[in-house]
């Protein structure tokens, strides 16, 4: 009987030191955080998608709290338990959904995948010209027309690729005729550059 109770006290206590400890491990307004699991019942909340994030109250305002689940907001796929982050009416309203299979494009870093600035694709160009919801999109250098360099953290023309300049474009074709434009520029062979 006397173990009995002596096993019951002791048990009682370790929970009392196990609540204690967990309790000190949840994180207070301001601490960085990934999601809002990470923050007790607080919110992680992001000003950019290149902010980090940090735990604030749900009541404040215009706090969004990034989690992984359905309908959650997010900034990039692989902060959503489905793996998508898909773009609502900007890059910047964007919320996790199902990934379903290859028809639903979301942010990421391969090509024609939605994204936000250049650093986020694998070939570095963000391309914010023509594309599907006026949501920019990842796309491979260019071998063609041009930028010296991107407006901001999006391209209007990819860079050239590896081995290419993005040269004057001084050719005397139909192609530069029609367009008639003295300041376009065409990713050229080094050696042919400024001939």
């Amino acid at each position: 009987m006397a173990q009995h109770r002596i096993m019951t006290i002791l048990l009682f206590v370790c929970l009392s030191l196990c609540f204690e400890v967990a309790q000190s491990k949840l994180k207070k307004d301001g601490d960085p955080c990934i999601y809002s699991a990470d923050c007790g019942s607080r919110c992680c909340h992001r000003d950019s998608p290149k902010g980090s994030g940090k735990c604030v109250q749900k009541s404040m305002r215009g706090v969004r709290c990034y989690g992984p689940n359905y309908g959650d907001p997010c900034f990039r796929s692989h902060q959503c338990n489905s793996g998508c982050c898909y773009p609502g009416s900007s890059v910047y309203k964007a919320f996790c959904v199902p990934k379903y299979d290859k028809t639903r494009k979301c942010l990421g870093p391969n090509f024609e995948d939605f994204c936000y600035s250049s650093d986020q694709c694998h070939s570095g160009c963000c391309f914010n010209k023509f594309t599907v919801r006026n949501v920019p999109v990842c796309l491979t250098k260019s071998g063609g027309e041009c930028f010296g360099a991107p407006i901001g953290e999006l391209y209007y023309y990819c860079p050239c690729e590896s081995g290419l300049v993005c040269e004057k474009d001084t050719s005397r074709n139909m192609t530069n005729q029609i367009i008639n434009d003295p300041s376009r520029r065409i990713c050229k062979k080094p050696n042919t550059a400024n001939n």
